[in-house]
């Protein structure tokens, strides 16, 4: 497997041990969103773009900024409060483990982008959009 792949399944574990119960899907698979979220939310990882990486030369040494995608959805309840729960969840999960077990010099997430919907004005569907950093290394950008 690609360096790139490694951490994309990498974060995905990260997100599943901080969320045992939410559906977790993504990463390496299928991203579209669910007609129904569950009642412990659902997680959709993007691999998003790993972008151009800065070289270090001798030895060749590609340095990535890999930006991920996560899309953090939770069903009803009080607006905002089971979306925060997962969200903090996620950010402990990070903080606990900021190299993926040594696959990355260094994970961060950032401010995420909420979205509040109403389906057909009863149930509301509270999502973020939460984009996580990694930056690691590679000695081959194809492998």
């Amino acid at each position: 497997m690609t360096k790139q792949r490694d951490v994309g399944l990498a974060l995905k574990a990260l997100v599943q041990a901080a969320l045992p119960l939410a559906a977790v899907k993504g990463f390496d698979g299928d991203t579209s969103k669910p007609a129904l979220i569950g009642p412990n939310g659902t997680v959709i990882g993007h691999p998003g773009e790993p972008g151009d990486p800065e070289v270090d030369l001798s030895p060749p040494t590609y340095n990535y900024r890999h930006r991920f995608y996560l899309e953090v959805a939770a069903d009803n309840g009080d607006p905002g409060a089971p979306l925060d729960a997962m969200l903090v969840a996620i950010g402990a999960a990070i903080r606990a483990d900021r190299t993926l077990g040594g696959l990355c010099m260094y994970l961060e997430a950032v401010a995420p982008d909420r979205n509040d919907r109403t389906t057909d004005q009863v149930a509301t569907t509270n999502w973020a959009v939460l984009p996580i950093d990694a930056h690691y290394s590679t000695e081959d950008p194809l492998a």
